[in-house]
């Protein structure tokens, strides 16, 4: 009867185990502050407030990047979304990028283009990606 306590245990301690260990991504995930610095040199941005949260196998939870990116008033925020999510797809693997690009009151973000999760790789290509938006599709475009 010990032995049988002593094997279950084994098995829970094992798959508690492989099911919190991370699988690597295939590319080297740009951390969070470089990610940024980067969004942050781009032009017309005045303002960066997004955070990183790597949260895969905790509570079955998706990485993901929250916040916003604040420009000018004569930026396109068309364009520097494009730009900030091509950037944001260098990091983590599979992560939901909730963000918005924030020009005087009015956000945009990937639901105001139709860009969701699914059409994240077909824009962008296969993560990391290069970090720039595709010069071969046309700009994104506000949804109607």
């Amino acid at each position: 009867m010990k032995r049988m306590g002593v094997l279950v245990a084994t098995a829970l301690l094992t798959l508690v185990t492989a099911c919190s260990q991370k699988e690597e991504p295939g590319y080297d995930v740009m951390e969070t502050n470089e990610l940024i610095a980067q969004i942050e040199a781009l032009p017309g941005v005045t303002r960066v407030d997004i955070n990183g949260n790597d949260s895969a196998g905790v509570g079955g939870s998706q990485p993901a990047y929250h916040g916003q990116v604040r420009v000018q008033e004569t930026a396109d925020p068309l364009e520097v979304l494009d730009h900030v999510l091509a950037i944001l797809w260098q990091g983590m693997e599979g992560a939901a990028l909730d963000v918005a690009v924030r020009r005087g009151d009015t956000f945009y973000d990937t639901r105001s283009v139709h860009l969701g999760a699914n059409r994240l790789e077909e824009r962008y290509g296969e993560q990391p990606g290069t970090g720039v938006p595709p010069t071969d599709e046309p700009p994104l475009e506000l949804a109607e």
